[in-house]
């Protein structure tokens, strides 16, 4: 055993072996990695992943402050929460029997300086915000919401997770 401190202050442990019986090495531990390495498992692969970081997460980490909590990474994914959902994520979590804690939000907002736009769950209300502040924009939103929705309705009858 080979061990040392990494730059961040983690421990590092690197082993010599000849007879790894890993069949897949995943580097990062980032969700993609995490990801990868939780559906080879579920399909019975053995599998290690590196990270060199001391913490999981790849940029889907925090800290605390004074007592509060602040996310470095991502912290707003849709489709969490939703059965059936076609978030690649979802599906992942779905697949290997794990869940997030997550919130569904009827409603959120983007403040810029001088106005604030409001994000509803809810279409209409959706376009009617962006109206208010942007009517040409409103107008090439709905065109490219009724597209998505046409491919949504096409695609969600594939299986994305397929891995057979």
């Amino acid at each position: 055993d080979l061990g040392r401190r990494g730059r961040w202050g983690g421990a590092i442990q690197m082993n010599k072996r000849s007879d790894a019986a890993e069949e897949v090495v995943v580097i990062g531990s980032g969700l993609g990695g995490l990801c990868a390495g939780a559906m080879l498992a579920q399909y019975g692969r053995k599998v290690l992943i590196l990270e060199a970081h001391y913490e999981a997460g790849g940029v889907a980490h925090g800290f605390t402050k004074d007592g509060y909590k602040f996310d470095t990474g991502p912290s707003f994914y849709c489709g969490l929460t939703d059965r059936g959902s076609l978030n690649p994520l979802k599906m992942v979590l779905d697949s290997v029997g794990e869940q997030v804690p997550s919130v569904a939000y009827d409603e959120f907002q983007f403040h810029f300086p001088g106005e604030s736009l409001s994000i509803y769950d809810n279409n209409r209300r959706y376009a009617q915000a962006v109206r208010s502040i942007a009517p040409k924009g409103a107008a090439q939103l709905e065109r490219f919401t009724n597209r998505m929705v046409q491919m949504y309705n096409a695609l969600k009858k594939i299986p994305t997770i397929a891995l057979t």
